[in-house]
């Protein structure tokens, strides 16, 4: 075992540099507290989540992030909103023709009603540049906000 030998005149500012590293190491195994996240500031994690998933057409993913009550865009044949499925099916067949080349949240503004959240306007853009305008709906499902419907800007007033 090695020893050290500490003058005396040292010896407080060794106590506290001992302190200090005690200290120090103490709260290693701690990790710091996530910082907590506004309503909106989770809405917008989900629609980032939401985009670099359509982004990627990665088709499971955007799945995950639907409400199992979501409701998308009417059908343009009945006008019936469509469920969950048919959401899946169109988005398989816009993946396989391309997918989307952007999805632009800069100009989207999100409103918070209890545990409903409403963001709009997003656009999602094509490859060959057409745009869809639409309205998101998030309601708040247990701690997780769920793209609960999908509407057409039109479609919002």
């Amino acid at each position: 075992m090695t020893h050290f030998h500490i003058p005396k005149t040292c010896l407080p500012a060794a106590a506290v540099a001992l302190m200090s590293a005690l200290a120090l190491t103490a709260g290693c195994g701690q990790r710091p507290a996530e910082p907590t996240l506004t309503p909106s500031e989770q809405v917008l994690k989900q629609l980032d989540a939401f985009k670099t998933a359509l982004l990627a057409s990665d088709l499971d993913t955007v799945m995950s992030l639907l409400s199992e009550n979501y409701e998308g865009p009417s059908d343009d044949e009945t006008k019936d909103r469509i469920g969950k499925q048919e959401t899946r099916e169109m988005f398989e067949r816009m993946f396989l023709d391309g997918g989307f080349s952007e999805m632009d949240l800069s100009e989207a503004l999100i409103e918070i009603e209890e545990d409903v959240a409403f963001a709009f306007p997003i656009s999602m853009i094509l490859p060959d540049e057409t745009v869809f305008s639409c309205e998101m709906v998030y309601k708040k499902e247990g701690e997780t906000w769920m793209l609960e419907q999908m509407m057409p800007a039109e479609a919002v007033y």
